[in-house]
Order: C-alpha cells, then sequence, then structure tokens
C-alpha cells in the first residue's frame, strides 16, 4: 500500500492513512484519521475483547442501552419497515416459528395474559363496554339467537375435544377499515382462538373452513364443524 500521512488523507477526504510502520501490536495496516487507530487483525481482536469484557460491566450495560434507545428513537419507523418486509417474503417461516413458540411457552402466555388482566382490567372492561355497543349497532333485525348459540355451543364442544380454546369468529369483521359485517349466524363461524387472534379485523378465513390450512394439529373431534 502507498504511504500517505495523515494529513494529505485528511485533506483529500479518506477515512485512512498509512504509515508503513510496524503497531505496537505488530501489526501492518492503515489506520483511521478519526482517531489514529490502527486497523490490523491485532489490533481488532485485542479492541474487540476489551469491548466485550466492558459490555458485561453495570456502566457498559448502562451505556450500551442508552445507546439502543438512542438508536431505536432515531430509526423505529425504518426498523418496522424492514422487519414487516422480511415477515411479508417469509411468511411461512414466521407462521411456523410463531406456532412452534406458542407451543414451546404456552404457560408464560397464561401467565402474561393473567398479569395483563390483573393490570388493566378497567381497559379490559372498556374495550368489552365498545364490543357490546358495537354488537348493538350492526345486530340486524333478522339475527336469529337460537342458531348464534348453536355456534357458541359448538366452541366449547371442541375446548373440550381438543383441549385448546376456540372461538366464535365474524367471518366479515364487525369493525374492519374498509367493510363492515353483521352480527348474525351466517356471518360466525368456529375457530382456533389462536387464529382468531392473529386474524384481529383482517379480512382472513372468509372462505369455507379456510382456516384449517393453517391449523396444524390433529383435529379428533366427535363434533361436525359445519
Amino acid at each position: 500500500m502507498e504511504k500517505i500521512s495523515k494529513e494529505e488523507a485528511k485533506e483529500k477526504g479518506l477515512k485512512h492513512y498509512f504509515t508503513g510502520k510496524v503497531c505496537r501490536n505488530g501489526g501492518l495496516a492503515p489506520r483511521r484519521v478519526s482517531n489514529n487507530q490502527c486497523t490490523c487483525e491485532n489490533c481488532k481482536a485485542i479492541k474487540a475483547k476489551k469491548d466485550k469484557e466492558y459490555v458485561s460491566t453495570p456502566r457498559g450495560k448502562e451505556v450500551r442501552l442508552k445507546a439502543s434507545r438512542k438508536y431505536w428513537e432515531a430509526n423505529k419507523e425504518a426498523h418496522n419497515e424492514r422487519v414487516k418486509d422480511w415477515q411479508e417474503r417469509n411468511k411461512e417461516f414466521v407462521s411456523w416459528y410463531s406456532k412452534l413458540w406458542r407451543e414451546e411457552n404456552a404457560e408464560w402466555y397464561k401467565d402474561f395474559y393473567r398479569k395483563y388482566y390483573k393490570e388493566n382490567k378497567h381497559e379490559y372492561a372498556r374495550r368489552c363496554k365498545e364490543y357490546r355497543q358495537r354488537l348493538k349497532e350492526v345486530t340486524p333485525s333478522w339475527y336469529n339467537s337460537s342458531k348464534a348459540k348453536e355456534l357458541y355451543d359448538l366452541a366449547d364442544k371442541l375446548r373440550d375435544a381438543t383441549g385448546d380454546d376456540w372461538d366464535v369468529d365474524h367471518i366479515i369483521p364487525i369493525k374492519a377499515k374498509k367493510v363492515c359485517g353483521l352480527h348474525w349466524h351466517e356471518n360466525l363461524q368456529v375457530i382456533p382462538a389462536a387464529l382468531n387472534r392473529s386474524k384481529g379485523n383482517k379480512l382472513k378465513y372468509t372462505g369455507y373452513l379456510e382456516w384449517l390450512e393453517e391449523y396444524d394439529r390433529p383435529l379428533y373431534s366427535p363434533v361436525s364443524l359445519s
């Protein structure tokens, strides 16, 4: 490599300069203009070791946490876009890994939701009140309560038969962004609670038994799904 002084490199707008001399750690490589740091493999290894020891100290952990928070605040929108794009390109893996994680951490989920409910009872009550009000608004005059009850009974039977939680879901959500379904038996279906919660207010599982494509557990049940 051609020798170049720090002053010359600075004038030319370069990030590195090269003295042609061996550093104190026995390496021969360019140095950074900003801090004179040698970029040889020996110096990199020593610095990495020191950094690893530093971040394990209380002070190092605090500095690292502050830096992470600062970076997140400045780049959270770009980060969320990258994550969203990656998830769109890897839907099958995300779905598989999410199911695996839920199965392996079932107890954690129960404890989390139990704790959340205790700490947010007022918020839970508010959402329930809003949901009941919304049901009243979208329930037509031809609503047949007995047919709807059959579906809620089916959910209870499936829960007992499979050991999983099941929900009565609105096929066309009653609070979607672009459309609004009605609360009556022709717009209701019984699906696994986990799929219902992941669905949210999106137009998903609108076809007959379409949710079965994502239900990867054996369905041994004495009850009819139709």
